[in-house]
């Protein structure tokens, strides 16, 4: 288990390039940082789920940052499990509770990728999520985000009949978007 104050996970050249995964050849060898920032509160009902898709993301240049806004419930257990058994995730556990929207920054502020993703305890995401959102932006540098659509599911995990969408924000002015 790593905190939030050591280095993030470093892959040589040999082992970014031998986890070379459809879209990744596209941005040569050495891969950008991804950090992904997970910002929790009583979360143990899925957070296991959404830490397992997280982890096996096809993308191989990925830190996770686990900031548990002082559970009362089982997260600090499960986080804490995950964070001993792979070095990607780094793992804090706040000793009061500052509130959503701090401690959203707080893992953004404490990220050291090139990119950032936010993922929130209950998130399923598909394999080649992060290696979608990276194709994508290093392919338009002049791009600031990347996002898929999403699809609703229950806490079943059975899907609904909503979906996010997404909107074509180019040529907007920034605080519009």
């Amino acid at each position: 288990m790593t905190d939030f104050d050591s280095e993030p996970p470093s892959r040589s050249k040999t082992e970014s390039r031998s986890a070379l995964t459809r879209g990744q050849e596209m941005m040569g060898g050495d891969m950008p940082l991804v950090s992904v920032g997970m910002f929790l509160y009583n979360e143990d009902r899925f957070v296991a789920e959404s830490l397992e898709c997280l982890l096996r993301q096809d993308y191989p240049n990925i830190e996770i940052l686990v900031s548990d806004n002082c559970s009362t419930d089982q997260t600090s257990t499960i986080c804490r499990e995950y964070a001993n058994q792979d070095r990607r995730i780094a793992y804090e556990r706040l000793e009061r509770n500052i509130g959503a929207a701090a401690n959203s920054v707080r893992v953004l502020e404490r990220a050291k990728g090139e990119y950032f993703m936010w993922a929130s305890g209950h998130d399923l995401w598909s394999p080649g999520f992060v290696t979608a959102c990276v194709t994508e932006l290093e392919q338009r540098p002049d791009a600031t985000l990347a996002y898929g659509p999403t699809k609703w599911i229950d806490v079943r995990g059975l899907g609904q009949d909503r979906e996010s969408g997404w909107y074509d924000t180019r040529g907007m002015k920034p605080v519009i978007r």
